[in-house]
């Protein structure tokens, strides 16, 4: 048989009081952890209900818009149903435009055809017109015409010049 050697009463002693002052270091850290986990408890509390309150608003707030969509709903509804009536107004105006267009048309074409019957019925005896157009040939009037602007381009010619004239002059 082996035989141990017993610890002596001061090591038994100093291992006990090492145990004990581990055990108290546990029993800090145990209270510790202890508060910290009523702080959390507390803390979720508060916030919970404060999330609870918040969900709360939202739900009323939801309620709220849910019954102010309903509401715009029901006026969109009745805004549509009021649209019909305008819509066969709007119809009805436009056929009476197409109606005064063709009478405004028509009016036109009476008044022009009014107009060349007054003209007909005033219409001049022929005689009349030899008196009033010119006695020389076609060839003589066209002549002249051709001496008309021949002279007008020979004017215009010589007051271009005469400004160039000038302005090298200056």
């Amino acid at each position: 048989m082996k035989h141990t050697v017993d610890p002596s009463p001061e090591e038994i002693q100093a291992a006990a009081d090492a145990i004990c002052n581990s055990i108290s270091r546990m029993q800090g850290e145990i209270a510790s952890a202890a508060q910290a986990l009523d702080r959390v408890r507390e803390l979720s509390r508060i916030d919970l209900s404060a999330l609870s309150a918040n969900l709360n608003q939202l739900a009323k707030a939801n309620a709220r818009a849910r019954e102010a969509m309903m509401a715009m709903e029901s006026q969109l509804d009745a805004a549509a149903r009021s649209l019909d009536p305008l819509r066969e107004a709007a119809s009805k105006i436009s056929a009476q435009a197409e109606f005064m267009d063709k009478a405004v048309a028509n009016l036109r074409q009476i008044s022009f055809l009014r107009g060349v019957g007054s003209l007909v019925d005033l219409f001049p005896d022929p005689h009349r017109y030899e008196q009033i157009l010119p006695r020389a040939t076609a060839e003589e009037r066209m002549g002249e015409v051709w001496s008309r602007v021949g002279n007008h381009i020979r004017q215009a010619a010589e007051v271009v010049s005469e400004e160039q004239r000038r302005e090298a002059g200056d």
